[in-house]
């Protein structure tokens, strides 16, 4: 089970790095877009162009 989960996008033009470190495996999309400085929106485009990848819970929620 994975402890860290990388994220690495591009953001205007400049790459936008980092590492989630805390004790768990993912991450809802306020999380992630919040991490990572941008609206859930564009997370939901970065995710449809395959830029980062995501799972859906039983319950349908999507989690990074």
């Amino acid at each position: 089970m994975l402890n860290n989960v990388i994220i690495f996008v591009e953001k205007n033009g400049k790459n936008v790095g980092g590492n989630f470190v805390k004790e768990r495996s993912f991450y809802t999309t306020k999380e992630a877009a919040k991490y990572i400085g941008v609206s859930t929106s564009t997370v939901y485009r970065m995710e449809k162009r395959g830029l980062i990848c995501s799972i859906k819970t039983p319950g349908g929620e999507r989690c990074f």
